[in-house]
């Protein structure tokens, strides 16, 4: 009886671990969201290391009169469960130039054109193939307060393969 115990509960446990691998496979991979007129547009890199869902935020800070800038962070407190999705892109360094990655932006982080402290908060959750995100912050920072991402690359690309840090080629 012992043994049959311990075989559900192994059966049990793999089971759950495919079901929230099912569940945030679908999230992984290179979604963009592009305002109209946008020729680029904000970059979300979502994968998975050991097991773990993590991303990268690439964006675009529209500063108004003062221009356009790039910035490229890690993703933090990244949850996805039940279909849902919510992260926090943290404080930013902005460049004239788009970073390929946050390990690109951390190396030129000594010459930033500018910066913000403010946290993004995204949640939100698949529709239909689009990655249908509600953002939020205290100082009304955020690109638009719904935005639709669209997949541009596939979860088997090269670009999802990358260890984390690592340079785009």
């Amino acid at each position: 009886m012992k043994s049959l115990t311990s075989f559900i509960l192994i059966v049990s446990a793999v089971c759950t671990g495919q079901a929230a691998e099912a569940q945030t496979s679908g999230l992984i991979g290179r979604w963009e969201h592009r305002f109209p007129g946008d020729s680029e547009g904000d970059i979300i890199v979502l994968r998975l290391e050991h097991d773990v869902i993590k991303g990268d935020y690439m964006g675009l800070e529209r500063e108004g009169e003062h221009g356009l800038y790039y910035s490229a962070t890690e993703i933090k407190d990244l949850e996805a469960v039940n279909g849902e999705i919510r992260f926090i892109v943290p404080s930013r360094n902005f460049f004239v130039k788009r970073p390929k990655n946050p390990a690109q932006a951390n190396a030129w982080a000594k010459n930033p054109s500018g910066g913000s402290n403010e946290k993004l908060e995204f949640q939100g959750h698949l529709v239909n193939g689009k990655l249908e995100l509600a953002c939020s912050s205290k100082f009304g920072g955020c690109p638009d307060t719904h935005m639709a991402f669209l997949r541009r690359a596939k979860p088997n690309s090269k670009f999802q393969r990358m260890p984390t840090g690592a340079a785009e080629q």
